[in-house]
C-alpha cells in the first residue's frame, strides 16, 4: 500500500463523471421546467453531513443531525 495514490491522498483522483451527469440534468431540467435528479433540499442533507463530520473531527464530539 505504501506509496499508493488514491482519492484519500490525492483529491484530484476523484472521479468526476458523477457530478458532470448531475450537471447536465440539471441544465436540463431548468431548460425543461422539472426538478432535477437531485433537488437543492436532497443536496443539503449531503452538505450537512459532510459539515457534521468536520465538527465532529475538530470537537471530538458526537453532532447529532436534525
Amino acid at each position: 500500500m505504501e506509496g499508493r495514490v488514491n482519492s484519500s491522498s490525492d483529491p484530484s483522483k476523484i472521479a468526476s463523471d458523477g457530478h458532470f451527469v448531475l450537471l447536465e440534468d440539471f441544465v436540463e431540467a431548468i431548460h425543461e421546467d422539472r426538478d432535477p435528479l437531485v433537488t437543492g433540499e436532497e443536496a443539503k442533507k449531503s452538505v450537512d453531513l459532510i459539515l457534521a463530520i468536520y465538527e465532529s473531527s475538530r470537537s471530538g464530539r458526537e453532532i447529532q443531525l436534525a
